[in-house]
C-alpha cells in the first residue's frame, strides 16, 4: 500500500531530517509545502535524490478572495499541489468553487462552527477539492479548546461523508518530531468518525487520484469537465 503525506510545511533546516524520516517510515512520497514568498526553497526538495516521490505545494494564505485567486493562477503550473488555507467561511466557499485548488486546509480554524456547509461542500464535490484534517492543528491546539475543535472537524467528516465529498489527513509537520506513522493518521482519521476503510484511502488513493489528475491536466491530457484525451 503505498502512503501519502500531502502538507509538510518545513522550517528550512528541517527538510532532509523530514525526507529521511519519512522514508523511514515508508512513505511513498510527501509533498513539501510553502507559502509564495518561501516559493525558491521548493528548489532544494525538487533537487534532492533520495528514494521518494517528492512533491511541491504552494500554501495561499490569505482574507481576500481576488488575491487568492491571482496567487492560484501564478503559482498553479508551478507546483503540483495548491493548498487554500481555510477558516474565514468567503475564502472556504471562494477555495470550494474553483477547480485549480486541491486542498481546503483546516476550514474550521479560529471558528465557532465548523466553517463548510452544503453549498461549499457541493462545490468541492464538484470541483474535487478535498477538505484536510490536518493532525499538526489539532496536536498543538490550546489543550481547553481541542475538544471544541475536534467537534467542528467531526461535523466536517460527517457532511464530508454524508456528501461524498473526498478528504484527506495530514500531519501538516514543520519538523522531523512533528512526522507520524501513516497508520497513526489512518488511527486519528478513524477516532474522528471516519470509517476506517475510507481512513486509508485518505492517506493512500484519495492523494494518489490529486496528484495523477494534476499531472495530466499539465500534460493538457484533460481539458475540461474531467474530459480525458485519449
Amino acid at each position: 500500500m503505498k502512503f501519502y503525506d500531502m502538507h509538510i510545511q518545513p522550517v528550512e533546516a528541517s527538510i532532509d531530517e523530514i525526507i529521511n524520516t519519512a522514508i523511514e517510515m515508508k512513505y511513498e512520497g510527501i509533498c513539501i509545502v510553502v507559502k509564495p514568498e518561501n516559493f525558491e526553497r521548493l528548489e532544494k526538495a525538487k533537487n534532492n535524490q533520495k528514494p521518494i516521490k517528492l512533491y511541491t505545494g504552494i500554501l495561499i494564505d490569505t482574507d481576500n478572495i481576488d488575491n487568492m485567486k491571482k496567487q492560484i493562477n501564478a503559482y498553479r503550473e508551478k507546483v503540483d499541489i495548491i493548498i487554500v488555507a481555510g477558516g474565514n467561511y468567503k475564502i472556504n466557499r471562494a477555495a470550494c468553487e474553483n477547480p485549480k485548488v486541491d486542498i481546503l486546509a483546516h476550514p474550521e480554524k479560529d471558528r465557532n462552527d465548523n466553517g463548510l456547509d452544503e453549498i461549499c461542500l457541493r462545490a468541492a464535490k464538484e470541483n474535487n477539492v478535498a477538505i484536510e484534517i490536518n493532525f499538526r492543528e489539532i496536536l498543538y491546539s490550546y489543550r481547553r479548546l481541542r475538544a471544541s475543535l475536534i467537534q467542528r472537524i467531526s461535523k466536517n467528516i460527517h457532511l464530508c461523508n454524508e456528501l461524498k465529498v473526498p478528504m484527506i489527513i495530514t500531519s501538516g509537520a514543520k519538523t522531523s518530531w512533528d512526522m507520524r506513522q501513516p497508520r497513526e493518521l489512518i488511527s486519528v482519521a478513524n477516532l474522528l468518525g471516519v470509517e476506517l476503510g475510507h481512513a486509508f484511502n485518505m492517506i493512500t488513493i484519495i492523494p494518489e487520484e490529486i496528484l495523477k489528475t494534476n499531472k495530466m491536466k499539465l500534460e493538457n491530457k484533460i481539458i475540461s469537465d474531467g474530459v480525458e484525451i485519449v
